[in-house]
This record gives C-alpha cells, sequence and structure tokens, in this order.
C-alpha cells in the first residue's frame, strides 16, 4: 500500500484518467497534497484535482483510520451547493491514493491579490466580507466549520466573485484519533506533520487542543480583516491580537471591531460570522461619515 509523501511522484498522475478525469499537468506540490489541473470528461470541464499527501511512517491502521474518516466526511461536502463556496465535484481513490475533484481557478486566491496590490480599500473589505460570510453561513447552518480559513482559502471565481476553498480539510487532516498527541502544540498539525496553513489563523482555542466552534471561523476572519487592512501577511510567529493592539493607525470604529473578534476567550468574541459582517459595516459607515 502507497503511504510516503516520497512515492507520490509529480508527474505520477500526469496522463492518466482519474474518475472520468484526464490528468493534465501538475499545478502545485506541498507539504499537504498535490494539485493537478484535469479535463473531466462528463461533462466537459476543467477540474482541479487534489491529491492527499501522508507520511510514510504512518502505519497501516492510522491509514485505514483515515481512509475511513475520509469516506465518512466527503459525501455530506459534496451536498453543500452556495455561490461563494468552491464545490466539490467528486472524490475517491486511486492506487491507494485519497483525492477530491474541485472545480479548476486559475484566477488566483485572496492571498495572491494582496501580494499584488497591497492594503484594500474600506469598500473593497466590505464586498469581500459580504461574499465571505455569505458562504459561511451557508456552512455553518449546515453543520461543516473551516478552522484554517485564511487568504489562500478565499480564491477568485472570475470577475470579482470569491469563493471559500477547503472547508472540511482541517478536520479530515488533523491528528486527532489516527496518530498520538504527545502535546499541545501537536494539535494543529496534520497527518503529513505540518499545519495546514500559518497557526497565525487558527483560533488559540484550536491552538491549545480545544474543539472547533463558529467563533472560531469568526477569529479567522479578524484576522485576514486585519491583513486586508494593513496590506501584508502577520509574520508567522505574530500574535494578531498583539499586532492589532500596536497599529495606531486603524480607525477606532474598526479596531473596536476587531478586537471583539480576535478576543482570545471565544465567549468574548461577535458569536457568527453574520454578527462581523453587521459590525463591520456599522464600522465602516462611522468611519465614512463626513
Amino acid at each position: 500500500m502507497l503511504f510516503a509523501m516520497a512515492m507520490v511522484m509529480p508527474d505520477q498522475l500526469i496522463g492518466q484518467m482519474v474518475s472520468q478525469c484526464q490528468v493534465e499537468q501538475l499545478v502545485h506540490r506541498g507539504q499537504v497534497s498535490v494539485v493537478y489541473r484535469a479535463q473531466q470528461l462528463r461533462p466537459n470541464r476543467p477540474v482541479a484535482i487534489t491529491v492527499f499527501l501522508l507520511p510514510e511512517t504512518l502505519s497501516p491502521l492510522a491509514y485505514q483510520r483515515f481512509r475511513t474518516r475520509f469516506l465518512q466526511e466527503m459525501p455530506s461536502l459534496t451536498t453543500l451547493r452556495h455561490a461563494q463556496l468552491l464545490p466539490l465535484y467528486g472524490y475517491g481513490e486511486w492506487e491507494d491514493l485519497l483525492y477530491v475533484i474541485t472545480p479548476y481557478r486559475s484566477e488566483g486566491s485572496l492571498k495572491s491579490q494582496l501580494a499584488q496590490q497591497g492594503a484594500y480599500s474600506l469598500a473593497k473589505t466590505v464586498t469581500i466580507l459580504e461574499q465571505v460570510t455569505s458562504g459561511l453561513e451557508y456552512a455553518h447552518r449546515h453543520g461543516k466549520l473551516h478552522g484554517a480559513l485564511s487568504p489562500t482559502h478565499i480564491v477568485v471565481a472570475g470577475d470579482d466573485t470569491l469563493q471559500v476553498a477547503g472547508l472540511g480539510l482541517l478536520q479530515l487532516l488533523a491528528r486527532r484519533d489516527i496518530l498520538p498527541i504527545a502535546e499541545p502544540a501537536q494539535h494543529i498539525l496534520t497527518l503529513a506533520g505540518v499545519p495546514l496553513v500559518s497557526p497565525n489563523y487558527m483560533a488559540p482555542e484550536y491552538r491549545q487542543g480545544h474543539a472547533l466552534s463558529i467563533r472560531s471561523d469568526v477569529y479567522s476572519l479578524g484576522v485576514i480583516l486585519l491583513e486586508l487592512l494593513t496590506g501584508s501577511p502577520l509574520p508567522r510567529a505574530a500574535n494578531p491580537l498583539d499586532a492589532l493592539q500596536q497599529n495606531a493607525t486603524l480607525p477606532l470604529p474598526l479596531k473596536e471591531v476587531l478586537l471583539q473578534t480576535l478576543a482570545t476567550a471565544p465567549r468574548q468574541r461577535l458569536q457568527r460570522v453574520s454578527d462581523l459582517l453587521g459590525a463591520w459595516l456599522s464600522a465602516v459607515e462611522q468611519v465614512q461619515a463626513p
């Protein structure tokens, strides 16, 4: 059985037929997954196939636990349909490699946009927040949490349309119940031995080994808003709340909303992403008032 990262060669799937999809090229190779561009035959459309990487030290028992989790979680994710969520077209197993199929997006992500243009206008932050909260509210109503939302997971789907990607990945790839967790710091690691995203975007309660909640996604959105306003990602070791408190340029109404969003204790945060949107709209209106 294939477990090793090293055994997943970059060109391993190129030219292969995977679930009625002709794999054409390697798009991205990371520590957690490999992404390929493919052409689906029915319907005829470009798609992305993401193959999950597992460490060579993973035992057959641990692999079977991961496989079971994968097959249990995927069906409910395929039923989610919302304009602001990247849809999951399908999933499966190819020669012991587990994969998911999603639309192919070549327009980049909020991360690439942020790197190109720097700080966003207040009007643009509203546009972004309206779309992201719409998708997340839908997911939350259907019992799904993100937990690792970052600019990388907000993809451009054409024009100014944004979609939230990676829903359910944090829970899918978590070590919990598959590999031992010797200390709290290991809680944020995936099966591949690395965090899914920079720990900056993960809520404090999750980093400390506690369960995710809707308020965890509120926290991640607060970090993203702070980066949109400042025009650059936070340093990997930075504490978002400290960075906010040390920022002397943000208008007070915006800062007050972010303080409620980035509170260390979940009970002290805004409770839903729609609450964050409402508070943000009010704060922006105050800042822009003559």
